[in-house]
């Protein structure tokens, strides 16, 4: 990935002074045009003392832990090793019991793919809607519409509500429901629900007719999770001013538009 100077990637806002910035008060800072702004946090530590840092993405930190654990289950993949067996339908493999180890650890960083690239969406859209929404949103509910600020939506809505209907809406984009990104982040969806939601069927299904969480993340090629996850928040960004943490994510991840 290229440095373009500004620090890491994951940083959440970076922008350049237009004008040179004299000091505000004797002996205090001074700056050029140019000169980089970054978006701080303030906190204070353990004894009570004023410490700050350069705010962070949370989209950008969930992509990256998704995407380091892909590369991780990428690696792992060819490496688990199989045994020719005989089954009651025929011949058949199994994982070699040396190799356990390999295809645990491959299935731990599938779960960890899909939990951060969920996450990811999430804080986009939480995100979108902190910073866009004003005044009241109409959720729609069973028993009609309710009203809610930015604070109370990001609380009561569903990922999938936010996704679909509020953050389109409050971006003024179409909605990506219907297209096949939609498909994607369903997938991502059952993938990271059946994680965190962990059943025994999703274990050990009954029957082989049915597939477990394992069997899809065994069948499946982790990257699309990542993929997926910069597809659908590409499709509701403005292509002319896209945020710089996410080009730098596609330039490092290969992109958002392979299939």
């Amino acid at each position: 990935m290229r440095d373009d100077g500004f620090g890491d990637w994951r940083i959440q806002v970076v922008t350049t002074i237009t004008k040179d910035v004299p000091a505000a008060y004797p002996g205090g800072p001074s700056h050029k045009a140019g000169a980089p702004v970054y978006l701080v946090t303030p906190a204070l530590d353990a004894t009570g003392r004023m410490v700050s840092f350069t705010t962070p993405s949370p989209v950008a930190m969930a992509l990256s832990i998704a995407h380091e654990a892909a590369r991780q289950a990428r690696k792992l993949r060819p490496t688990i090793a199989f045994t020719d067996v005989v089954t009651p339908r025929g011949p058949g493999r199994n994982v070699a019991t040396e190799n356990l180890p390999h295809l645990y650890d491959y299935f731990q960083y599938c779960m960890i793919t899909v939990t951060f690239c969920f996450q990811a969406i999430e804080a986009f859209c939480n995100q979108s809607i902190a910073d866009k929404l004003t005044g009241t949103f109409k959720l729609k509910r069973k028993k009609g519409h309710i009203g809610a600020n930015a604070e109370k939506l990001q609380r009561i809505a569903s990922t999938e509500e936010k996704l679909g209907d509020v953050v389109p809406l409050i971006l003024g984009v179409s909605s990506p429901k219907g297209t096949a990104v939609w498909d994607e982040f369903l997938s991502l969806k059952h993938a990271r629900g059946s994680t965190v939601h962990l059943k025994r069927d999703e274990v050990q299904p009954k029957g082989l007719g049915r597939h477990s969480l394992f069997h899809e993340f065994f069948n499946q090629e982790v990257d699309r999770y990542v993929r997926a996850t910069l597809n659908i928040i590409q499709l509701l960004l403005d292509p002319a001013k896209p945020p710089r943490w996410f080009v730098l994510a596609k330039a490092m991840m290969g992109g958002a538009d392979r299939r």
